[in-house]
C-alpha cells in the first residue's frame, strides 16, 4: 500500500505467478521419465532459478526518473522468470518427499518436518550472507552481486544433493496415471480444502507479522538492526531445534491437534506480550523469540498432515503434485494479501514513511503486531483443533 503504483506489480505479481504452482504440480504428476516424475523438473528449474536471481543484480538503475518503465519491465520479467523457476523446483520437491522408498526413510512426518526446518535455515543463511559481506566493507567492489552469486551457488549445490541422494531412493513408479486427472474443485470440496483454508489464514498471519515486525521493533521498542537480527536468529534457531520434539509428539498425538494448540498458544501469548514490552527492553523479545520459535515449530507438521489428509480423501499419491501446487499457490496468495493488508493497517494507524511516528502511532503498531496478528493464529488453531480427520500417526 505504501509502494508507488509503478513498483507494485513486481511485488504483487508473485500472487499472479502463483497460478504456475498448480499447473506445475499437474505437469509433474503427468511426467513419465526414467528418472521419475519430479527429479527432471528440479534439475531443469534450478539453473534458471540461479541465473535469474543473479541477473536481478545486473539491472541498470533508473537513469531517467520521469521514465522508469524500462527498469519496471526488466524487474517484472525477471520476477516472472524467477518465480516460475521456483515453481519448477519447489512443487516437485514437495511431492518427492512422499515418493521415497522405505529404505531411504520410513517416516514422512520427519522428512517433511525437516524440510520445513531446512527452509528456515536457508532463510537464516540468506540473512547472514549479506551481513558477512557487509562486514567485509570495501574489500568487495560489488557486495550485492557477490551475495547473488553465493546464493545461486548454494541453490545449485542443494539440487545436486537432492538429485544424487534421491536417484536411487525413489519408490518404483508404479502409479502410472493414477490421480493425474484430479480436478481442483473435487480437491477443495473435501478435507484437503478445509486444511488449505486453515493454512491460508496461518500464512496470512505470518505474512502480516513479517510486514509489521520491522516497524514494531524499530519504533515501538526502538531497537537497531543488529538487535533485530539477533532476535530473528534466536527465533529461527529455536524453531529448528524444536522440530524433533514436534515430530516425536506426532507419533502419539493427532497432528492437527498439535499444530492447533501450538498456533493458538502462539496467538494468545503474542497478543499479551508484544504490547507489554517496553522500549529498549531485550529480555522480553529474546524470551518471546524462543517461545515463538518453539510454538511455531508445530507448523513443520503441516505438510505431512496435508499428505495424511489427502489419503483420507482417497486422493492417489500420483496426484500429490497438484495438491502441493495448490498448497504453494495458497501460500503465495496469502502473503500477497498480507502485504496489502499490512500496508493499509499502517496507514490507518497514522504511520507516514517520511515522518517519525509519535507515541499514539507507536502504541497502535504494538497492538497491531500483538493481538492484530495473534487473532489470526488463534482462528487457525481453532480450525485445526476441531478437525475430525482420522489419520493421526505418520506412515
Amino acid at each position: 500500500h505504501l509502494i508507488p503504483l509503478r513498483l507494485r506489480f513486481p511485488l504483487y505479481g508473485q500472487s499472479v505467478i502463483a497460478f504456475a504452482d498448480p499447473l506445475m504440480g499437474k505437469i509433474s504428476d503427468k511426467t513419465r521419465t526414467r528418472w521419475g516424475r519430479r527429479l527432471p523438473w528440479i534439475f531443469a528449474g534450478t539453473p534458471i532459478l540461479a541465473l535469474s536471481f543473479v541477473f536481478i543484480f545486473f539491472l541498470n538503475p533508473i537513469d531517467n526518473p520521469s521514465n522508469p518503465w524500462p527498469v519496471f519491465w526488466e524487474v517484472t520479467l525477471l520476477n516472472i522468470l524467477l518465480n516460475t523457476a521456483m515453481s519448477m523446483v519447489s512443487v516437485p520437491h514437495l511431492a518427492l518427499g512422499n515418493e521415497l522408498n522405505d529404505d531411504a526413510i520410513r517416516d514422512r512426518t520427519a522428512i517433511y518436518a525437516w524440510r520445513s526446518a531446512m527452509t528456515l535455515f536457508g532463510f537464516l543463511v540468506g540473512i547472514l550472507v549479506p551481513a558477512v559481506l557487509n562486514a567485509m566493507g570495501s574489500k568487495l567492489p560489488k557486495p550485492e552481486l557477490a551475495f547473488a552469486v553465493i546464493i545461486a551457488a548454494i541453490s545449485l549445490f542443494a539440487t545436486a544433493v537432492t538429485l544424487f541422494s534421491c536417484r536411487e531412493n525413489r519408490a518404483p513408479d508404479t502409479l502410472a496415471a493414477q490421480g493425474s486427472d484430479l480436478k481442483i474443485g473435487h480437491l477443495l470440496r473435501g478435507k484437503v480444502g478445509k486444511l488449505m483454508i486453515a493454512f491460508f489464514i496461518a500464512t496470512f498471519a505470518q505474512g502480516l507479522n513479517s510486514v509489521l515486525a520491522m516497524y514494531y521493533y524499530r519504533f515501538t521498542l526502538a531497537l537497531d538492526e543488529q538487535a533485530i537480527g539477533k532476535i530473528l536468529i534466536i527465533f529461527v534457531l529455536s524453531l529448528c531445534a524444536t522440530i524433533p520434539l514436534w515430530v516425536s509428539g506426532a507419533a502419539h498425538y493427532h497432528k492437527s491437534k498439535l499444530i492447533g494448540h501450538g498456533t493458538t498458544a502462539l496467538g494468545i501469548i503474542g497478543s499479551i506480550a508484544y504490547p507489554a514490552f517496553q522500549q529498549g527492553q531485550m529480555s522480553g523479545p529474546y524470551l518471546m523469540a524462543v517461545i515463538g520459535g518453539f510454538l511455531l515449530g508445530s507448523s513443520g507438521l503441516l505438510e505431512s498432515l496435508l499428505v495424511d489428509t489427502a489419503e483420507d480423501q482417497k486422493i492417489q499419491a500420483g496426484a500429490l503434485g497438484i495438491v502441493f501446487g495448490l498448497w504453494k499457490f495458497m501460500a503465495k496468495a496469502a502473503r500477497a494479501v498480507a502485504i496489502a493488508f499490512g500496508g493499509k493497517l499502517l496507514t490507518m494507524s497514522g504511520y507516514t514513511p517520511t515522518v517519525t511516528p509519535d507515541i499514539s502511532v507507536i502504541t497502535k503498531i504494538a497492538w497491531l503486531f500483538g493481538p492484530g496478528v495473534g487473532v489470526f493464529f488463534v482462528v487457525t488453531g481453532i480450525l485445526l483443533i476441531f478437525d475430525k480427520q482420522k489419520n493421526s500417526t505418520p506412515t
